[in-house]
């Protein structure tokens, strides 16, 4: 698994891989998540890949970029994720 994630004051962006262990193909959906100090919601984006589905015993990327005018993002300190 790599996952990485890199913050400026205008912009959180988050990057990884997503591997399907299943022997056929998986359409998913990434709920990511940004937490802040007290454990609350500060936002969220969505990557859809229902329609991209990911191979049998394959493995993907996937990013997304948050900016400043969707979440505070000096207040953002755990992403999570969510994955369907």
């Amino acid at each position: 698994l790599n996952l990485t994630g890199q913050r400026t004051s205008s912009m959180l962006t988050i990057s990884g891989n997503i591997m399907n262990e299943l022997d056929t193909e998986r359409p998913y959906v990434i709920v990511v998540k940004f937490i802040g100090e007290s454990e609350n919601l500060l936002g969220l984006t969505l990557i859809d890949c229902r329609e991209k589905p990911l191979s049998a015993s394959a493995h993907a990327e996937f990013s997304t970029i948050v900016t400043a005018t969707d979440v505070k993002i000096s207040d953002v300190v755990a992403v999570q994720f969510d994955i369907y």
